[in-house]
């Protein structure tokens, strides 16, 4: 991850992908970051054939990138339950996940 400070707001700025892969904020429907705010969700699109495309995590703190489907992935959606938890489904036309965080 690389941070600077941004010269005419102050603000933090913090990068946290590198490369030519295309990496992009989920759909503006669906929750990008966990319910504890210490990770968020993103979307990569890699070179033709390349196979580590995906749904990412990324550690706000650390920077570090976890991939959570395959390559297959091609959709995502973030629901929040009747008793306020949240949950994931991922699904594509082969595949479903759901898990909790």
């Amino acid at each position: 991850m690389k941070r600077y400070i941004d010269p005419i707001t102050g603000y933090e700025i913090r990068q946290y992908t590198f490369g030519p892969e295309r990496n992009a904020k989920l759909y503006f429907t669906s929750e990008n970051f966990s319910p504890d705010d210490k990770f968020f969700y993103f979307n990569r699109r890699s070179a033709e054939g390349s196979r580590d495309g995906g749904c990412y995590r990324a550690n706000v703190e650390t920077g570090e990138l976890e991939r959570v489907t395959d390559e297959t992935y091609r959709g995502f959606a973030m629901d929040r339950r009747l008793d306020n938890s949240r949950f994931m489904s991922m699904a594509n036309c082969n595949n479903a996940w759901m898990f909790r965080r």
